[in-house]
């Protein structure tokens, strides 16, 4: 963020005052606010600005599928809380556009505010509806890249996998594997075999995504309530046959045999 972004941060009550105008019903408005928000969550002193402005509340609803909400829209506001949660969580790395690696923002009482008002407030279900909308896209993108984020958190308080697993993220992310090892089979894969030279032709995006989601499904399998309490490992069971049920597992059998490293 440069001097402009800093200039709105130093004038009390500005942020506030600019996330007020989310919910104008002009759709030109709408955008132009989310895209601010989204360039003042880059770098670290503006960012806090907008932790203090509690402008997560007002970013979360922008999230759901709604006509009067553009894509663009949809997308500037997961951006804004891309950058807000992996500022908040030390183990999530997140970069800018330039590869910058993004420092965090906010001091660790606030970093835990953060993920609570982007858990508990309501972002898990519209994140995963995306994910699972089977429309491939920067929108699914970054939505696998938000619940990568949070899945990181092990607080036994938030019990943020747990909830990843009952909110069918596991169905959500074995559908995207099963989509893009699709993807990489058309590149690669013939009636003789693989070829291996052709894996460099398959888009950048789908092997980017198959990351995330790999590294996403890895932590939402893996929390310690499964261990403790009957109903928690129900939950982990039934995410494991989703994950089965939506193609997932034989997508990652077909990337574990692959004669190439994705």
């Amino acid at each position: 963020a440069g001097w402009i972004h800093s200039q709105i941060v130093s004038e009390e009550g500005a942020v506030r005052e600019i996330v007020q105008l989310v919910f104008d019903s002009e759709p030109d408005v709408q955008l132009a606010v989310t895209q601010i928000l989204s360039g003042l969550c880059v770098a670290p002193h503006t960012r806090a600005a907008v932790v203090e402005a509690q402008c997560i509340s007002f970013l979360i609803p922008l999230l759901f599928d709604d006509q009067r909400k553009s894509e663009e829209v949809q997308y500037a506001a997961g951006s804004a809380l891309l950058q807000l949660a992996a500022g908040a969580m030390t183990r999530a790395r997140v970069f800018n556009a330039d590869r910058l690696e993004l420092d965090n923002a906010v001091s660790p009482d606030k970093q835990d505010k953060i993920i609570s008002g982007i858990v508990n407030g309501g972002a898990i279900g519209p994140l995963v509806h995306k994910v699972n909308s089977g429309k491939s896209g920067k929108l699914r993108s970054i939505s696998i890249e938000i619940l990568r984020v949070i899945s990181e958190d092990t607080s036994q308080k938030r019990k943020t996998r747990l909830n990843l697993c009952k909110l069918n993220a596991a169905e959500a992310l074995g559908n995207v594997l099963k989509d893009d090892v699709r993807v990489v089979e058309t590149y690669t894969k013939h009636d003789q075999g693989w070829e291996i030279e052709k894996f460099n032709r398959v888009p950048l995006q789908v092997v980017k995504e198959l990351h995330q989601a790999i590294r996403t499904l890895t932590n939402v399998l893996d929390f310690p309530e499964a261990s403790k309490d009957p109903t928690s490992e129900e939950t982990q069971f039934t995410g494991c046959i989703q994950i089965a049920k939506s193609g997932g597992l034989k997508s990652l059998l077909t990337l574990a045999f692959l004669p190439f490293t994705v």
